[in-house]
């Protein structure tokens, strides 16, 4: 749904199989669960690089407003860490975005996102731990 990739690519089985795999190898670069944590950690000045590291591979399509974004982000994450090293960016924008989510008509992609982040995977049910986070 970010629409990055044209359609006709994400269709060719190889080119996915080889994004997915990119995409995995990238997320376990960047996202950190600590014990006990309900949300991952994650840097975004490393998802800068990442990005820019995975994106002429897949000939991506980024929107000149994707890595200002990003970059505005990473800024300002590390000027909150440098006050707070254990500030959190996903701690601090998750009770938006799940408010975000519940107010309006979420797409398929974010009823996802959604359930990923308040569920318990085990069970399916809401997780009140991962509700307060």
């Amino acid at each position: 749904e970010l629409m990055l990739l044209p359609p006709a690519k994400l269709d060719e089985p190889a080119t996915r199989a080889a994004l997915e795999a990119a995409l995995a190898r990238a997320a376990s670069k960047l996202l950190d669960y600590p014990p006990g944590a309900a949300l991952p950690e994650i840097r975004f000045d490393a998802l800068v690089g990442e990005v820019a590291a995975i994106a002429p591979a897949f000939e991506f399509e980024l929107p000149p407003y994707f890595l200002n974004n990003a970059r505005a982000l990473a800024s300002l994450e590390g000027l909150a860490r440098a006050a707070d090293p254990t500030f959190s960016i996903v701690e601090s924008i998750y009770p938006f975005a799940l408010t975000t989510i519940l107010a309006g008509d979420a797409s398929p992609l974010m009823r996802r996102t959604l359930d990923d982040l308040a569920t318990d995977p085990a069970t399916g049910r809401l997780s009140v731990r991962k509700l307060r986070s």
